[in-house]
């Protein structure tokens, strides 16, 4: 439990930029890969798994 809570801590932290988004979504639109194979997305878009997974749990807030 407290592991989960640190890994909270370090995701809210993380800081994602318009640039990032912007890979990301790119990636998501190509529809050369499903969004929840988190290796592949890497591969595409350059992101760390880290913001993938931060886009991914905050995109609602990020894409306004």
């Amino acid at each position: 439990m407290e592991i989960l809570k640190e890994q909270y801590k370090y995701y809210n932290f993380l800081k994602i930029t318009k640039k990032e988004f912007k890979a990301y979504v790119e990636v998501q639109k190509s529809g050369l890969t499903n969004m929840f194979d988190v290796k592949k997305v890497e591969e595409l878009s350059g992101l760390s798994k880290e913001k993938i997974i931060k886009i991914m749990t905050e995109y609602r807030h990020l894409n306004k």
